[in-house]
């Protein structure tokens, strides 16, 4: 999917009073969470993103090894935690994309399918996966 053209319009503006916000979707065995990148929930597309810190850190340009994005996040969902270690041996399938503030209904990029590698720290306190 193609970027809207306001979207291509804000990105390079250099201020704009609209946002990107990255949702992200954790597929579990029982069921879906959903977290945005906001100090508050969102709904985007009929499904409610809970607000939560992270941080992506996308993969260099390289032809040498395969890409690999890692999710930072800082204050777990307690829920997301114990997901995690409930399903140890059967990660969830995270499936990314972006929107902005302009029209939380158009995704702007994605989604975007990860399959997580691993993923260490899943205390409360913080979160890595990289996919």
């Amino acid at each position: 999917m193609s970027p809207s053209q306001a979207f291509i319009e804000e990105s390079f503006k250099p201020a704009s009073g609209h946002a990107m916000l990255v949702l992200l979707e954790f597929a579990f065995s029982g069921g879906t969470l959903r977290y945005v990148n906001n100090t508050e929930a969102v709904t985007s597309n009929g499904d409610v993103y809970q607000p939560l810190w992270f941080e992506l850190e996308l993969p260099e340009n390289t032809e040498e090894r395969l890409p690999n994005i890692r999710i930072l996040a800082d204050n777990v969902d307690l829920e997301l935690a114990r997901h995690l270690r409930e399903h140890e041996g059967d990660p969830p399938v995270i499936t990314l994309s972006v929107v902005t503030t302009i029209d939380l209904n158009v995704i702007e990029y994605g989604p975007v399918t990860l399959t997580v590698k691993s993923s260490g720290n899943r205390d409360v306190a913080t979160l890595e996966i990289n996919a």
